[in-house]
């Protein structure tokens, strides 16, 4: 369920690091490939942009309409820190990386709740 997810969201702990949308498509939907008849959804929290492997932007742009085409549903939340507001780079890079072109922008975790209705409402309707 949509509460389920934030409650474990709220369990994750930022360690810092490189990031790797390409990989994190691609392991989350190896990890749906089992659920045939359910919707498939990856909610892909992010930082910023990614920054392996070497050619971040296509990596993961090639790896999302791949999953896409195979009915994984992406929507992507951008977890900005205060004070930070995306550029239009990651606007682009996050609209052409969604399902439906359109991404999330939160200030903290606990923002990411109040998202429980528009992503339950995607998961219902399909997308």
């Amino acid at each position: 369920t949509p509460a389920e997810m934030v409650d474990f969201l709220e369990t994750v702990i930022y360690t810092g690091g490189l990031t790797n949308h390409e990989d994190a498509i691609e392991s989350c939907h190896v990890s749906l490939d089992g659920s045939p008849d359910t919707k498939r959804m990856i909610l892909l929290i992010t930082d910023g942009m990614p920054s392996l492997p070497d050619t971040p932007l296509d990596a993961a742009l090639n790896m999302a309409s791949k999953v896409e085409r195979e009915g994984t549903t992406i929507f992507p939340v951008m977890i900005s820190s205060e004070g930070y507001s995306p550029t239009p780079n990651d606007v682009d890079y996050l609209e052409d990386l969604s399902s439906d072109n359109t991404f999330a922008d939160v200030s903290d975790f606990f923002a990411l709740y109040n998202l429980r209705e528009k992503l339950a409402s995607q998961i219902a309707c399909g997308l």
